[in-house]
C-alpha cells in the first residue's frame, strides 16, 4: 500500500474542500430560486379579471378590474335609466384597496378592504358600499 506525502494529502484535501464549497453554494443557489419563484406567485394580482356587484332597488354599480392597476366602474340608475361609466387605478395590498378616480379634473379616492368575495368601500364622505364578486 502506497502512502501519500504530506503535501499529497493536503492538496487532495483542498480538492475536497472545493468541491463541497462549490456543491453547497449551487444547494443554496437552487433554494433561492425555489423561494423566489413561490414568492412572486403569491404575489400575483388576484383582481384582474374580475367583477364586483353592488345592486338594490335603486341602482346597480358593477366594478370591474381589468389589469394589474386599472378598473372600469359602471353606475346605472333603474328610476331615470341613466348609466354612468368611470375609469380609474388602483392599489391593491391585501386585503386593503385605494381606488382613484378622476373626473373633471378631481381627484377622488376610495378606500376598502377585501374579504373573500365581498369587496367593502367607503368613499370620501363616509358612505359604504359592499360589492360581492361575480
Amino acid at each position: 500500500m502506497q502512502q501519500l506525502s504530506a503535501k499529497e494529502t493536503d492538496a487532495k484535501l483542498k480538492n475536497k474542500m472545493k468541491k463541497l464549497v462549490f456543491m453547497t453554494l449551487i444547494v443554496l443557489m437552487a433554494m433561492s430560486f425555489a423561494t423566489s419563484c413561490s414568492k412572486d406567485e403569491k404575489d400575483t394580482n388576484d383582481l384582474v379579471g374580475t367583477s364586483w356587484i353592488d345592486e338594490n332597488d335603486d341602482y346597480k354599480q358593477v366594478i370591474s378590474f381589468d389589469s394589474e392597476n386599472t378598473f372600469k366602474a359602471t353606475y346605472t340608475d333603474y328610476y331615470d335609466d341613466s348609466k354612468q361609466t368611470q375609469r380609474g387605478t388602483y392599489i391593491y395590498k391585501k386585503p386593503n384597496i385605494t381606488l382613484t378616480i378622476i373626473d373633471g379634473g378631481e381627484e377622488f379616492i376610495i378606500r376598502g378592504t377585501i374579504n373573500g368575495n365581498t369587496l367593502k368601500l367607503t368613499n370620501e364622505d363616509d358612505e359604504t358600499y359592499i360589492f360581492f364578486k361575480q
